[in-house]
This record gives C-alpha cells, sequence and structure tokens, in this order.
C-alpha cells in the first residue's frame, strides 16, 4: 500500500494547560481555573478542525508547537491529552515570538513546501480559514509572485494565522512583538521582500473579558458559528463576572 506523502504543515501554537502558563491577562480578570477551563475548549476546537483538514487535505501534517521552558521535556506533559489527534509535538525555540515562529516555520518550510501556523485560542477560526490559506500559498496563478504567503489580522493588532511557501527570515526582523503594529509590521516586511500576500478575515484574539463578550455578540449576530463547547463556558463566565 503506497504512504501518503504529507509535503505541508500545519503549525499549532499552544502552551501547557497549566495554571499560570496560559492567557494570564485573563486569568487576572475571571480567575485561573476558569482560564484554564476555557483555553481547554479552545484546544479541543482546534484538535476538531485539524483533524478534519488532515482527513480532507492529504498533503497536511500537524504540528503542535508547545511554549514549555528549556529544562522541560514534552514527556513530562500528557499533550495528547490536551491536543488530541495526530501531532508532532515539538517545542518552541526562541526568546520572543519572532524567534519562535522563525524556528517553527522555517524547520518546516525547508522540508516541506508550504506551512500555516495558527494560534490556539481564536474562536472563530475555522476549517475554511486553515483550507483557503493553503490554496492561496499554492496558487499557481501565473500573474503573482512566486514568493505567496498569508496572514490573519487580529482585532488587537497582532495576527492569529500566517503562512509562506518560501521560508525567508526577513519577514521577522525589526518587529515589536507586543505592540498594537505587529500585524502592520510584518505585511511591510513581505511587501519589501516582494512576498504576495493575501489577508484572511480579521478575528479576536481573546485576552480579556471584554472580548469573550464580543465573540458572544458576534456569534448572537451570526457573524460566525461559535462551538457549542467554547459558547456555554464563554456565557457561564459573563453571568458569573457580571459583564454587560
Amino acid at each position: 500500500m503506497q504512504s501518503i506523502q504529507r509535503k505541508e504543515s500545519l503549525i499549532v501554537f499552544t502552551k501547557p494547560v497549566l495554571p499560570g502558563r496560559t492567557k494570564t491577562r485573563l486569568s487576572r480578570e475571571i480567575g485561573v481555573e476558569s482560564s484554564l477551563e476555557l483555553y481547554k475548549s479552545f484546544l479541543m476546537k482546534i484538535s476538531d478542525i485539524s483533524r478534519k483538514i488532515y482527513e480532507k487535505r492529504k498533503s497536511v501534517s500537524l504540528i503542535a508547537g508547545w511554549a514549555i521552558n528549556p529544562t522541560e521535556k514534552l514527556s513530562d506533559f500528557p499533550l495528547t491529552e490536551w491536543l488530541p489527534g495526530p501531532f508532532l509535538h515539538t517545542k518552541q525555540f526562541g526568546d520572543n515570538l519572532g524567534e519562535r515562529m522563525l524556528s517553527s516555520l522555517g524547520g518546516r518550510i525547508v522540508h516541506q513546501s508550504s506551512t500555516v501556523l495558527i494560534g490556539a485560542d481564536i474562536p472563530e477560526i475555522d476549517e475554511r480559514t486553515i483550507l483557503d490559506s493553503f490554496e492561496s500559498i499554492n496558487n499557481k496563478d501565473e500573474n503573482s509572485l512566486e514568493r505567496k504567503s498569508v496572514i490573519g489580522p487580529s482585532e488587537d493588532g497582532g495576527f492569529y494565522l500566517i503562512g509562506m511557501n518560501t521560508f525567508n527570515y526577513r519577514i521577522f526582523e525589526e518587529i515589536n512583538w507586543d505592540s498594537k503594529n505587529t500585524f502592520e509590521a510584518v505585511t511591510n516586511n513581505f511587501k519589501n521582500e516582494k512576498f504576495s500576500f493575501k489577508l484572511m478575515s480579521e478575528k479576536i484574539d481573546v485576552d480579556f473579558l471584554e472580548d469573550i463578550n464580543s465573540i458572544l455578540l458576534k456569534s448572537k449576530q451570526n457573524e460566525f458559528i461559535l462551538d457549542e463547547r467554547i459558547k456555554l463556558k464563554m456565557e457561564e463566565l459573563i453571568l458569573r463576572n457580571n459583564f454587560i
């Protein structure tokens, strides 16, 4: 039986589901345990979406990039319990977000034809967004540049998704990763390095209770379908914290 050649990669950047390790700003508003439970629901949704992509797009392999300390081992954690599915579990390497993405994306693109990296805490992200991202960076349109990229902006000025078919370390140079201008700086680098890039729809990165309320509002307005597990936890948090 001929084996499937998986020449693309979907990388999920995530963190250990442990107190003080995920959504620290949100934890200060709703409590550590509530923040952890919400993050678990995010990971379950990402697991479901990733598996569907793995089954539908036979060229894609799944990579989980975990933000753990240099002295920690992957085997120290129940990673397959936190993020079930056919993932290759790896460490993130680097002192800031840019260096960690540089390492993860570069390592895959060198060996694979194209790679898309996503964050784990975007409730609006869906299967179609990721599949469209792969289609975009693999499009053979003769009228566009050979270097192709895709990026999904988040409302806080950052981005929740980035993908490329060709690796270039300059994309991540001179970026302030804690700025509201991060997305703008990265897209400027794409332009400077002669990458064509497609913009995906803007989505909310959940960092504060206000973000949870915004997600629920968008769902009620039928702007997207919110995973039922996430919806129930968010509604409970809004009621518990008397947030209007």
